[in-house]
């Protein structure tokens, strides 16, 4: 393998560490660290502590991590505490890169 590749995804940590020869970047979204809260937002994903735990796992691997922190949503999670907590959690785990991607909500009257 010799081109640089980025998956967005979950995959299985051995093909990971053969793709990181050259270079992977694995991200993970994330919206909260509340696990309550992500129950809610995201019913059928992994709770952010199981993927907050797969993050560190995968970077004492040596494959670059990354987080995903969107959609913000307006008023369900975007609060002060919630942001802190999410950024400082993923800053201890991941090796390479937070993206945050807000959600604007407009009325249409």
């Amino acid at each position: 393998m010799s081109q640089p590749c980025e998956k967005k995804s979950k995959c299985d940590i051995d093909l990971l560490r053969q793709i990181s020869q050259v270079y992977t970047a694995v991200s993970f979204t994330l919206t909260t660290a509340d696990d309550d809260l992500g129950k809610k937002i995201e019913p059928s994903a992994p709770k952010p502590s199981t993927r907050l735990k797969t993050i560190a796992q995968l970077a004492g691997k040596g494959i670059y991590t990354g987080v995903l922190m969107m959609p913000v949503l307006p008023f369900l999670q975007d609060n002060e505490e919630n942001m802190r907590t999410l950024v400082k959690r993923a800053a201890k785990l991941m090796r390479d890169s937070l993206i945050v991607n807000l959600r604007f909500l407009f009325s249409t009257n």
